[in-house]
């Protein structure tokens, strides 16, 4: 397990995924070790609506929306963690926890998961992305959803810091370093085809 910080010193439990020397330097490809979740205003609560959900970028900029999504959770046994990068959802039952799948989702919840309630979103124009409801909660007479996103979340992480914390690259360098990230993990795939 790697804890990773931001720069606002806001921290996330990872999963090591590859270890990347890169330039001189260690980083690490990181995944959350809870499950990451987005936060959606309803834009429409008609079942038969076709409008989707509208994506809240910045979801700390709304504490009374998270306080209310925090209780909506709890209902569930579920708790809410304002980590870095992503709001995460872990289990209040740590023997749960322990019983959780792949996508951080115990096998119930995967199951019970009605696929109806699943959405493609394509903000930017670039690849869709698919998202899951987990929980509806209503905050000052406004409808809002917590939704988990169906494709791994995937970080990188610059690491041997002190203190043990990895640091999250962000903006600039985790533009410039993607290159070199992509390259780096081919090149292991590649290996791993032709050993085969």
């Amino acid at each position: 397990m790697v804890m990773v910080a931001d720069a606002e010193g806001r921290q996330l439990l990872c999963e090591l995924v590859e270890l990347l020397p890169l330039e001189g330097r260690d980083y690490g490809l990181l995944t959350p070790v809870d499950m990451p979740v987005c936060l959606f205003r309803v834009l429409d609560t008609d079942a038969d609506a076709e409008e989707e959900p509208e994506l809240i970028e910045e979801p700390e900029q709304y504490p009374a929306v998270l306080d209310a999504a925090e209780q909506a959770l709890q209902a569930e046994g579920m708790v809410l963690i304002r980590s870095a990068v992503t709001l995460t959802v872990s289990s209040d039952d740590p023997e749960d926890e322990e019983a959780a799948g792949p996508e951080g989702m115990q096998p119930d919840q995967a199951e019970a998961a009605d696929h109806d309630d699943a959405f493609d979103n394509d903000f930017d124009g670039d690849e869709e992305e698919v998202y899951e409801h987990l929980v509806s909660f209503v905050c000052e007479t406004v409808p809002f959803a917590l939704y988990c996103p169906l494709d791994p979340l995937f970080l990188v992480a610059s690491l041997g810091h002190n203190g043990g914390l990895a640091q999250l690259v962000e903006g600039a360098e985790l533009e410039r370093l993607q290159p070199l990230v992509q390259q780096e993990l081919d090149e292991r795939e590649n290996g791993l085809i032709l050993d085969d």
